[in-house]
């Protein structure tokens, strides 16, 4: 399946691909919630994140493509240019972008390719969902309205992908998300949803409550029938 992206970020996503990740372009992919809102059109996701499958355990972010970044941003062709190790970051026409090189990418074949102009491989959805929960969350105790908001519709579209996600956090990642839940160390913070196919969900006291169900091992037959009659009723029929 090739994913769509709104104008802005498949333009984007084509001038990342072709001006700065020549020779490199079938070790990238792309991640993040972006993939999720082209899958699900779930909400807006405004930023593009590409991950990069190293040669090795030692590779950083490529010279050449560090030498690309910092001469694009020098002749104006992006701005806010951030490259630190293994982590780079800019804005391309105002789209925030980062490249991350990362052990644990995935590589061809992808199942779902995203962008039309110039189409990078998409990461499965429970690897994008793993992504979210042992790093910012579990990993970091950055609970984001976005992370939350993500992890709870997988929850009523794509509980399978979500449980696989789950089953691949340690014991100490569980039981920080059970802590949290229980004792309520958790404030999600972070840009508003924007178009939400569950607009309820952006009442934040909801958003917590539901989260802490989620995190809590608590999420019952009746909490998923209240999360799909969330649902906006001109959100996708195939949903």
């Amino acid at each position: 399946m090739n994913l769509e992206l709104p104008t802005a970020l498949d333009e984007a996503l084509a001038k990342t691909v072709t001006r700065v990740c020549p020779g490199i372009e079938e070790r990238v992919g792309m991640g993040g919630g972006t993939v999720l809102a082209a899958r699900w059109q779930h909400r807006i996701s405004i930023d593009i994140d590409l991950f990069l499958k190293p040669r090795n355990e030692f590779e950083a972010v490529p010279d050449d493509v560090q030498w690309r970044l910092i001469e694009l941003q020098r002749r104006g062709g992006i701005s806010d240019l951030i490259v630190n190790g293994p982590f780079s970051s800019w804005k391309s026409d105002g789209v925030p972008v980062s490249l991350v090189v990362a052990p644990g990418s995935e590589e061809p074949p992808f199942d779902d390719m995203v962008g039309k102009r110039t189409p990078v491989g998409a990461w499965a959805t429970a690897n994008i969902l793993y992504g979210k929960l042992a790093g910012r969350i579990a990993g970091a105790h950055q609970y984001l309205l976005r992370d939350c908001y993500d992890l709870l519709v997988a929850m009523d579209i794509d509980s399978g992908s979500l449980a696989s996600a789950i089953s691949r956090l340690t014991v100490t990642e569980r039981r920080t998300l059970e802590e949290d839940a229980e004792f309520g160390w958790f404030l999600p913070a972070g840009r508003e949803i924007v178009e939400p196919s569950h607009p309820s969900l952006q009442n934040q006291e909801t958003l917590i409550d539901f989260s802490r169900a989620l995190f809590g091992g608590g999420f019952d037959a009746d909490r998923r029938k209240q999360l799909r009659a969330m649902r906006r009723p001109e959100w996708p029929s195939k949903r």
